[in-house]
């Protein structure tokens, strides 16, 4: 009973402290005290390494040893870095796939977008993060080469976090995905690759340049 306790109270303290992230209540660098996590909610010190731990494996947080946990920090050229292996990955995808796309597939990738501009309007950031994901594992999967999608998914899922932290999406009168997603549709409706390398790099470009960093 215990343990069933204490893993409860594990995943309670993980949900909460990842949901701060999402809700812009945590920064970049902010240290996070393990006395304060344990009396904001009412759980044990053995409960709230176990949390840290789960979010330093997916590298919201970072352990530093006498210091304490601290939540991750990057630069602007990190997160391009990523962005530039990852519009690769998704060009190599597509040029494999482009004649192979049917109706379906397009009103698969304008479902997904409809979702993406219903969280955003509702500024879910969460929930439009795992709407680009699917957007994106779409094209990746269409490829039919599962070392694509295990790429994709490392990146993203080290992608996510970073802009989780850095992307401050809610502030935007004007999301440049939705209009860079809906020209990728469109683009893979015409087959043009050179219109979808255009799209994805400018798009990426986009998004590091209005990242906010502290």
């Amino acid at each position: 009973m215990n343990s069933i306790t204490k893993k409860s109270d594990s995943q309670y303290a993980y949900d909460k402290l990842k949901q701060a992230f999402y809700d812009r209540r945590v920064s970049p660098g902010a240290a996070i005290p393990e006395h304060i996590v344990c009396k904001a909610y009412g759980v044990g010190r053995t409960s709230v390494r176990a949390a840290f731990k789960m979010l330093a494996e997916e590298g919201f947080v970072v352990a530093v040893p006498n210091r304490g946990v601290f939540v991750k920090t990057t630069t602007r050229k990190e997160i391009s870095d990523y962005f530039e292996v990852r519009n690769e990955i998704e060009l190599i995808a597509l040029r494999k796939s482009i004649y192979d796309y049917t109706q379906e597939d397009i009103e698969v990738l304008e479902s997904i977008l409809r979702d993406e501009r219903e969280a955003y309007q509702e500024k879910d950031f969460r929930s439009y993060l795992e709407h680009v994901a699917s957007f994106y594992r779409v094209i990746i999967q269409k490829s039919d080469n599962p070392i694509y999608m295990d790429l994709f998914n490392y990146l993203y899922s080290r992608m996510h976090v970073l802009l989780v932290l850095y992307d401050h999406f809610e502030r935007n009168e004007k999301l440049d995905s939705l209009i860079a997603h809906k020209k990728i549709i469109e683009a893979i409706g015409l087959r043009d690759m050179d219109g979808l390398r255009i799209i994805i790099v400018e798009h990426s470009r986009k998004v590091v340049e209005n990242l906010e960093f502290y």
